[in-house]
């Protein structure tokens, strides 16, 4: 998966990292130190060594030693100020995505009562963390909870290129052992029982919504099927398309189609990808193979002028997709360096 997937570890190690040094530093308790706080506090010294030893492994040593930008996540960089206003939109707006709101819903439909739910538990939750964080039982779960949520929100807002939906996830993970422990220590039993609906609405609710939706639009129909043994009957084997074309295409053909990722820039000429691709395939490695590009028909006009240039020959595919076969990976290439955006 490529050494930037240490990131998944220090978004669960981060936050009880931070909580254990708050409380080792802000506690009313004053000295000695209880040994309970030395514990919380003994991961934050773990998670900073690990940080620096994987900051030298990810820029420095596996650069050298084996793919180009296999860190690539180290070297972001800092958002614009004046950008800080709408990340901030965007993240409250993943957070309550994620939750199980839809945009443009019926108040009196499924997604709109999901809606509702989401900002309702939404509201609930931030009265329980705050009582949570007053009692002793709960604390450092939602402490921790605190945390996991400020350093995502942090991190998105100032880092320039993040998507935001999974850095969420740590923090809807640790929600609902943290929401659980707050509604337990609970003795306003009204908010109590609001707490416990607002949670198992919106758990049932969402996953109604998105078991129905993937019911009714799946990702792989028999089109697509269809779709992939036409490019098999085709003969080619080797070919480029967007992240999750590429592999669903693969999948379909259980590897006997392999498919590089790419995106279409804005002077609207292929990129190649080299997340989670072998380093030899994102080059010209097969100079006089017959490659393709399978591509959505938005795609496809977004890169006509490329394709004249290619001699594309297209043919529209079962599932409304378009095959564009180009005579060889070199003359690929060579468009691509003609316009100043070779890989």
């Amino acid at each position: 998966m490529g050494a930037s997937s240490v990131r998944y570890l220090l978004c669960a190690a981060l936050p009880v990292a931070a909580a254990g040094a708050w409380d080792f530093v802000f506690a009313k308790e004053q000295l000695p130190r209880r040994r309970e706080q030395v514990r919380r506090a003994a991961p934050a010294l773990a998670v900073c060594a690990a940080a620096v030893a994987g900051y030298a492994l990810g820029q420095k040593l596996l650069d050298a030693w084996c793919i180009s930008g296999s860190a690539r996540y180290g070297g972001s960089r800092l958002q614009a100020l004046n950008h800080v206003f709408a990340a901030l939109e965007e993240a409250f707006c993943g957070l309550v995505k994620l939750l199980g709101y839809t945009e443009g819903a019926l108040l009196f439909s499924v997604h709109g009562l999901a809606s509702v739910g989401a900002f309702l538990m939404l509201g609930v939750s931030a009265v329980l963390l705050v009582r949570g964080l007053r009692a002793n039982r709960a604390r450092f779960g939602a402490l921790v909870l605190v945390m996991s949520a400020g350093l995502t929100l942090f991190t998105f807002v100032l880092v320039e290129g993040l998507y935001l939906n999974r850095y969420w996830i740590p923090v809807m993970t640790l929600g609902a052992p943290v929401m659980a422990a707050c509604l337990t220590a609970e003795g306003n039993s009204m908010l109590r029982r609001l707490g416990a609906l607002a949670l198992c609405g919106v758990v049932v609710l969402s996953s109604a919504v998105q078991i129905r939706d993937s019911m009714r639009e799946p990702e792989i129909t028999p089109a697509r099927y269809e779709a992939a043994q036409q490019v098999l009957d085709s003969g080619l084997t080797f070919g480029y398309a967007t992240f999750w074309n590429a592999n669903v295409l693969t999948e379909l053909t259980d590897g006997r189609v392999e498919v590089v990722a790419m995106r279409v820039s804005e002077q609207g000429v292929p990129v190649l990808d080299s997340w989670l691709e072998i380093e030899e395939n994102t080059g010209e490695n097969r100079p006089e193979q017959e490659v393709f590009l399978l591509l959505s028909p938005q795609e496809r006009e977004q890169l006509q002028t490329f394709l004249d240039r290619c001699g594309a020959q297209e043919e529209t595919l079962a599932d409304g997709s378009i095959l564009a076969r180009v005579s060889s990976q070199h003359v690929f290439f060579e468009a691509m360096a003609s316009d100043g955006n070779a890989v």
